[in-house]
């Protein structure tokens, strides 16, 4: 990303939106070429995970951003003292629906609208588990489950698993 470039790190680890008041003063200086200010409010949060040790905010940011020319508001907790990157957590994702398509380096983002996705027999949809951190654990090992049918065995990273 170039040095004028700011961006949202999609994190499901993260359950909440956060940056660091470096982001902000990075991204304040594109703000303020379009005449927009970031809102403060305060709201007390404790992270731990970051950086290893916890840490606490007390201010919530209510950040003007432009996704693909649609205008919205980054509401994140601000790290004081961190490099942390702004990070778009799990209850942001959810909260706009946004799916994610990491193979093809995308989201879709319904804004509001229905997605209807079709699949073809072959295809599994597997129901993941939420863990306390906010990531989604894939099952693997669910033995006593009957086969879905799929006539090709299941392929996952560098290495085959046959049935």
């Amino acid at each position: 990303m170039k040095e004028d470039q700011h961006g949202l790190l999609l994190d499901t680890g993260a359950i909440v939106n956060v940056h660091s008041d470096l982001w902000r003063k990075r991204f304040e200086h594109t703000l303020k070429k379009r005449k927009l200010k970031i809102k403060d409010v305060r709201k007390l949060a404790t992270f731990s995970g970051i950086s290893g040790k916890p840490c606490t905010s007390k201010t919530q940011c209510h950040i003007p951003i432009n996704v693909a020319g649609s205008i919205g508001n980054f509401k994140s907790q601000e790290l004081p003292n961190s490099q942390c990157p702004a990070i778009l957590g799990l209850n942001g994702l959810e909260g706009n629906k946004i799916m994610l398509i990491p193979h093809d380096d995308r989201v879709i983002i319904p804004n509001g609208g229905q997605v209807k996705i079709t699949v073809s027999k072959e295809v599994q949809i597997v129901k993941c588990l939420r863990t306390p951190s906010g990531h989604l654990l894939l099952p693997c090992d669910e033995w006593t489950k009957k086969s879905s049918g799929r006539d090709t065995p299941l392929c996952l990273f560098q290495g085959e698993v046959t049935p």
